[in-house]
């Protein structure tokens, strides 16, 4: 099951982030190498957001991931949501529906 989890960030995100983003990578690390996390970044607009697509986890370890991210914890991301996405169409389509558990 694919699940979307967004990031609204404080203003000044770029330069607060800076003193934890090594700690953010190293957060998202054990999810990327269990294939869970499957993209993440921030988008390039004005009210930026960070978009993260995770397979295979529920609703609530993705809320404990959010919870235990140093974006999270240091206010960067100043609130989150996550939402169950349907993908039914794209190139990774395939992947998708032979991921599921």
């Amino acid at each position: 099951m694919i699940h979307i989890l967004t990031y609204n960030f404080s203003p000044n995100y770029l330069e607060e982030r800076t003193p934890q983003r090594m700690n953010h990578f190293e957060h998202l690390k054990p999810y990327i190498h269990r294939k869970e996390l499957l993209l993440g970044g921030a988008t390039d607009s004005e009210s930026p957001e960070g978009i993260l697509i995770f397979d295979n986890l529920s609703r609530e370890e993705i809320e404990m991931f959010a919870k235990s991210d140093p974006y999270v914890i240091n206010n960067i991301a100043t609130s989150y949501k996550i939402e169950k996405w349907n993908a039914v169409a794209g190139c990774l389509i395939d992947y998708v529906k032979t991921s599921k558990t």
